[in-house]
C-alpha cells in the first residue's frame, strides 16, 4: 500500500505538470465550427471505486481547467458520507488515488491547476492539497455555505445564509464580507451559474447579472419572459471579462429556448421546446453553441444548437445510467471538454 500511495502521488504531480499526458495533440475547443465532431471518448466506471473498498456516492464531480484531472466523491466504511475524494486522469480514465477529506462536505470546487480542492463542511470552508493531502481551514463559519470558489486575488470565498431564501453574505479568507441581494425587489435566482457570477430574474422578466464579490449588478436586460433555468458562458475563468456575457435560458413551462446577449440586449429565440424538459442546459465559452444534455425528447442523448443558424445537432448518447437523469454536466474552463456524471460513472466528450 505504501508503494502504491507513493507511486500515485508521483503520477499526480506528473499529471499536473504535463497537462495532457495521454493526448497526442492539444484538444480543440467546442465551438460552432467543431460541434459536429464532439463525441464521447471515455466512460469512467465507478466499479473501479468499488474495487478500492469505497462506495460511489453520486455523479457529482469537479475538474481542473482542462479536465485533465477530475475528482468525484465516494463513501468509505466507518467514515462520514462524501468524505473521500477520488482522483481520475481525465484523459485515460485511470483512477489515480483516493484522498480522505475528514468530514462530510456539501459544496466543493477544484483549482484550475487541479492541485487544491476547497470544500464546505457543516461549519467550515476547508482546503486540501491533493498532492500532499494536507488539510487547512480557509474560513470558519457557523452558517452553512451555499457555494464556494477561488477568488481572482488568490483568496477563497463562500456564500452563506441561515435560510437559502434569505439575504446572502459572502465571506472570504482575506477578511472581506459582502452583503448580497439585500433589500432588493423580489426575484428568482437562476441555479447552476458558477460564482462569483449570479443571475436573477423578476416576475416581469428583468434579468440581472451580479458580481458576488462586490454585491453590484453589472448588467440588466428585459428578457420578456421569466428565465428560471439556464446557463452562462464561462471562458478561461469565471471572473474573466469574456465570461457571463451571454445567457441561454428556457421559460418555466419549457416552451422555448432562448439566447440572451447582456451587452446588446439581443434576446433570441433558438428553438421551440414544446414543453420538452431538458435536464442540463450548457452554453459554450464563445456563446455560439447551446448544449442540451438529456432532453426529454431523447433521454440519454446530447443535443446542440448553433446560435447563429439555429441548426440542431443530435450528437449521440452519453454513458448508460441507472437513474433517469445525470447528476451533473459541465464544460471545462478551457472549453475543450464536456463532462457528464451519473450514478454509474463519468462520461468525457471532446472534439475529434
Amino acid at each position: 500500500m505504501l508503494i502504491r500511495k507513493i507511486w500515485s502521488g508521483l503520477l499526480l504531480v506528473g499529471l499536473l505538470a504535463s497537462g495532457y499526458p495521454s493526448l497526442a495533440q492539444s484538444p480543440q475547443p467546442i465551438t460552432a465550427d467543431t460541434i459536429e465532431t464532439l463525441t464521447s471518448l471515455h466512460h469512467f466506471d465507478f466499479e473501479l471505486v468499488s474495487s478500492r473498498g469505497l462506495s460511489p456516492a453520486s455523479g457529482l464531480f469537479v475538474m481542473s481547467a482542462d479536465a485533465s484531472l477530475i475528482v468525484s466523491f465516494a463513501n468509505a466504511d466507518e467514515q462520514p458520507p462524501l468524505s473521500t475524494a477520488v482522483l481520475w486522469d481525465g484523459n485515460s480514465g485511470e483512477l489515480l488515488k483516493a484522498v480522505s477529506l475528514g468530514d462530510t462536505h456539501f459544496e466543493r470546487q477544484l483549482s484550475p491547476d487541479g492541485q487544491t480542492l476547497i470544500y464546505a463542511t457543516a461549519t467550515d470552508l476547508l482546503q486540501i492539497d491533493l498532492v500532499t493531502e494536507t488539510i487547512t481551514t480557509a474560513v470558519e463559519s457557523e452558517t452553512p455555505f451555499l457555494s464556494v470558489w477561488f477568488s481572482e486575488n488568490g483568496s477563497i470565498c463562500g456564500e452563506m445564509s441561515p435560510d437559502p431564501m434569505a439575504d446572502i453574505t459572502v465571506i472570504c479568507s482575506d477578511g472581506r464580507e459582502i452583503e448580497l441581494f439585500q433589500n432588493k425587489e423580489d426575484f428568482v435566482r437562476i441555479g447552476r451559474v458558477p460564482p462569483p457570477l449570479a443571475v436573477t430574474v423578476t416576475d416581469t422578466g428583468l434579468v440581472s447579472r451580479w458580481d458576488m464579490e462586490t454585491g453590484e449588478i453589472t448588467a440588466q436586460v428585459e428578457a420578456g419572459g421569466i428565465a428560471v433555468f439556464g446557463a452562462v458562458n464561462i471562458s478561461g475563468s469565471v471572473a474573466s471579462p469574456e465570461s457571463g456575457t451571454h445567457l441561454a435560458w428556457r421559460d418555466p413551462p419549457s416552451e422555448n429556448l432562448y439566447w440572451l446577449d447582456f451587452a446588446t440586449e439581443d434576446n433570441r429565440l433558438i428553438t421551440p421546446l414544446e414543453s420538452g424538459f431538458i435536464a442540463h442546459i450548457l452554453l459554450s465559452p464563445q456563446a455560439d453553441i447551446i448544449l442540451a444534455v438529456d432532453p426529454m425528447a431523447a433521454r440519454g442523448q446530447v443535443w446542440a444548437w448553433d446560435v447563429n443558424t439555429q441548426t440542431q445537432y443530435e450528437l449521440g448518447n452519453f454513458r448508460p445510467c441507472e437513474r433517469q437523469q445525470p447528476d451533473l454536466a459541465r464544460f471545462s474552463l478551457d472549453g475543450t471538454a464536456l463532462v457528464i456524471g451519473c450514478d454509474l460513472g463519468l462520461d468525457i466528450w471532446r472534439v475529434q
